[in-house]
């Protein structure tokens, strides 16, 4: 680790590294993402996406170095990840609008995130920002893309070598459901009922609690065909509606 980087307690544990805050060279509070060699691929797979890519809702990434210890990619600072700080429909109204501005943009220069979910939503300040690109893949794609990602938020069509920008706003759909009720939507004993769930679009409506304004966007962002499931364009236009209709009733119980 350089000498410029003064690395601090470890903020979180992942699957194959670990998050550490950090100060930068200018003494700037910074996250630095450390994996062991093996898994240096997926990392430096991100900071080439991420250096392309400039938005105020997509994590900015400000260097990417390996040494003896693995891989690092030094980051914005996230004050935690957005399961755990939303916490009323207004707030998430406007966070929905941030990672669906955010998303228009990676899609528009040609990426698909394809791990859409809370954990890798984080804050900086107010905003919400997407971070964690290993699995992004570039579109349009002449090859078919084997199923990847988290199979909670995965659509339907993922699990059938199906790709395109509609799987990431079927993940945003779980992931609002999600927030939203403190449970998933489709949630069954096995992975084969799950996918038939998926693509019968069979998950619990939203009623109650202030929840009934966000039925038209999630059965819109779930729906199971990506030819008729709501993209950017269908979030920003019911989100700037509704504005003057947002509830502040705080999520309801599961």
């Amino acid at each position: 680790m350089p000498s410029s980087i003064r690395v601090g307690a470890c903020i979180g544990l992942g699957r194959v590294g670990a998050v550490y805050a950090a100060l930068g060279a200018q003494g700037q509070a910074v996250a630095v993402k450390t994996v062991p060699a093996e898994h240096a691929p997926s990392l430096r797979h991100s900071w080439e996406v991420l250096r392309g890519i400039d938005h105020p809702h997509v994590v900015r990434a400000h260097r990417y170095f390996e040494d003896a210890d693995g891989a690092h990619l030094v980051m914005d600072l996230g004050i935690g990840s957005l399961d755990t700080v939303v916490t009323d429909s207004r707030t998430l109204f406007r966070h929905l609008r941030q990672i669906a501005d955010a998303l228009m943009t990676l899609h528009a220069r040609g990426w698909i995130h394809r791990d859409i979910k809370p954990q890798n939503v984080l804050l900086v300040g107010r905003d919400a920002v997407l971070t964690d690109f290993g699995l992004a893949l570039e579109h349009p794609s002449t090859a078919p893309a084997a199923p990847c990602g988290t199979p909670a938020y995965m659509a339907p069509e993922a699990f059938f070598w199906q790709t395109g920008p509609a799987l990431d706003w079927y993940a945003l759909g779980v992931t609002v459901y999600e927030l939203l009720t403190n449970r998933l939507p489709f949630d069954r004993e096995s992975l084969q009922e799950e996918i038939l769930a998926k693509r019968q679009a069979d998950f619990p409506h939203l009623v109650g609690f202030g929840l009934d304004l966000w039925e038209p966007v999630v059965r819109g962002l779930l729906h199971p065909d990506p030819r008729e499931r709501w993209d950017g364009a269908d979030v920003m236009a019911y989100v700037d509606a509704m504005k003057n209709d947002w509830s502040v009733s705080r999520r309801a119980s599961a």
